[in-house]
């Protein structure tokens, strides 16, 4: 199974986020299982915002 992270970088550009840059990865093998079941859920933003 492959286990990998999601990257995107964002720009605000005349008011509105945009994705500049998205893609995934699995680190060169060290993303496990356990490290992808350690991940945020989708909807869980608490870590994020400000």
């Amino acid at each position: 199974m492959f286990h990998g992270r999601f990257h995107a970088f964002c720009r605000k550009n005349d008011g509105r986020w945009r994705i500049a840059i998205d893609y995934d990865s699995d680190e060169g093998g060290a993303v496990t299982g356990e490290t992808f079941d350690s991940g945020s859920e989708i909807d869980d933003i608490h870590g994020f915002v400000g």
